[in-house]
């Protein structure tokens, strides 16, 4: 076997919706027949073979169709879950750590492949603007407090914005004036207005369902009508009376709930965070990035 073909799965849904999903392609490293030894122990490190054992060792207690399956208790055979296979990643850098005599670093994630990537590059001696490469884009949007900028006026914000800007340049290697738009698609990155949105409406779910820490609840209240209504299951939020000042139009207090009555009933109504976050930045993408 010389290359696999991986499709999607049908009801995948990328991060940004109008984005192309292609097959991937993987091409055979060092197939056989052989010339040197050498040749033979680098076949070993091949995908391909891998994968080709791996669906051959699996073919007797399969149960999906899906590449990756659970291999032990009672989910034997089934589709592996994003969550089990953050599992799985995590457990192979701690792994690979531990192969090399030195202790997995603390706070481990799967998502710290980035990070893991970036300083491997930089202690084989990678040049210094790829490793710059590397940070911005495992960095730069992860900046905590973004909620405490709900509500300030663009020219507040647009040092940070230009900031951003710079960093996506940076990462593609483009001109000082170039476009970001297509920059901030290809890197699934949110534009700082709305990243901060993102935040703070996180925050507003977590205080409906009760998981934020219990002074926001002082500054957001859910809104319970006194007649039995519709809108009683709609999880919609109190909007503060403007009466006295207009800068309460820009307090957390005032803006978040307008954020948040104005998002379709589909992703106030999510079972999980989790779930409500992929869809709010699935609409936040639409609303914000459009070429």
């Amino acid at each position: 076997m010389v290359k696999v073909i991986l499709h999607p799965h049908p009801d995948y849904l990328p991060k940004v919706p109008f984005s192309a999903v292609h097959p991937v392609i993987l091409e055979a490293f060092c197939p056989p027949p052989f010339t040197t030894p050498e040749q033979e122990k680098s076949h070993r490190l091949c995908p391909v073979r891998a994968l080709q054992a791996y669906i051959h060792r699996t073919s007797q207690w399969r149960k999906s169709e899906q590449l990756f399956v659970c291999y032990g208790g009672s989910n034997k055979g089934a589709a592996a879950t994003k969550q089990t296979m953050s599992h799985w990643v995590r457990d192979a850098i701690a792994l690979a750590y531990e192969a090399r005599g030195q202790a997995s670093p603390t706070g481990l994630r799967a998502h710290s492949t980035r990070g893991v990537a970036s300083s491997s590059a930089l202690a084989r001696g990678a040049p210094l603007q790829q490793s710059s490469c590397n940070l911005a884009t495992a960095r730069v949007t992860t900046s905590c407090c973004r909620a405490l900028l709900a509500g300030l006026p663009a020219c507040a914000t647009k040092p940070l914005q230009m900031i951003q800007n710079a960093a996506a340049r940076l990462v593609f290697n483009e001109p000082k004036r170039a476009h970001v738009t297509p920059l901030f698609i290809s890197l699934h990155w949110l534009p700082l207005a709305a990243r901060i949105k993102f935040k703070a409406l996180t925050l507003a779910y977590r205080t409906i369902t009760g998981s934020a820490p219990s002074y926001f609840h002082s500054l957001l209240r859910v809104y319970i009508p006194t007649r039995h209504l519709r809108s009683v299951n709609e999880r919609r939020l109190v909007v503060p009376s403007q009466k006295a000042t207009k800068s309460l139009s820009r307090t957390f207090s005032f803006t978040v709930p307008c954020w948040w009555n104005a998002l379709p009933t589909l992703i106030r109504n999510a079972e999980s965070l989790t779930t409500f976050k992929k869809q709010l930045k699935t609409n936040l993408f639409r609303e914000h990035l459009t070429l």
